[in-house]
């Protein structure tokens, strides 16, 4: 038993002392993109498992979707909108009912308005429908590859048809209008964002 343990201490301190170390964790370097810290890229099979997937930094966006979006708008107005638009669409996911449909879609509303009142800033001194129209076509920022983003799983689809249905069949009021198109409505002040 001692020489057991003689020789347990001998591999031990011949370890030690050999500069042998314990392999350290890896660690995962920041990633930033025009001064926004990216959460750390989710493990898709993970990320997919789920409705909501995997949001690291607790801001109500997906960490795909949030990676997707910062590469893909420069400027931080249009990735404002953008985020506040994914954030609002996270919720619809979550629908099991009517009320909680109406609540999404308020959120859709709001952040849909955001985008609306961008648009007008930048077009109400347009000399022609066609700018302005150039102006959208060149700024999108909710289009169907966003959609596809987004909804990117069975089950997520699933979730916003099962919104669609629960509002199915209600007089609802829509957002996007000139009226309610307001700076209000953004969860940024996106003005500040362009200086």
């Amino acid at each position: 038993m001692i020489r057991d343990f003689k020789i347990i201490v001998f591999v031990i301190s011949s370890i030690i002392f050999s500069g042998y170390s314990l392999p350290k964790p890896i660690k995962q370097t920041k990633e930033v993109i025009n001064g926004y810290t990216l959460p750390p890229k989710p493990d898709p099979k993970i990320n997919n498992s789920t409705l909501l997937g995997i949001d690291s930094n607790d801001n109500g966006v997906r960490d795909d979707v949030e990676r997707w979006i910062v590469k893909r708008f420069d400027n931080k107005a249009e990735r404002s909108i953008a985020l506040q638009i994914a954030k609002a669409l996270q919720k619809v996911v979550l629908v099991t009912d009517e009320q909680s449909a109406l609540e999404a879609m308020d959120e859709t509303d709001r952040a849909l308005d955001c985008r609306g009142y961008y648009f007008i800033k930048h077009t109400k001194d347009m000399n022609t429908y066609r700018e302005a129209a150039i102006f959208r076509k060149n700024h999108k920022i909710f289009d169907s590859e966003f959609k596809d983003i987004q909804f990117n799983t069975h089950d997520r689809i699933k979730a916003y048809f099962s919104y669609n249905r629960n509002l199915s069949g209600k007089v609802l009021g829509g957002g996007g209008g000139i009226l309610s198109s307001t700076k209000d409505k953004c969860d940024e002040d996106i003005d500040a964002l362009e200086l």
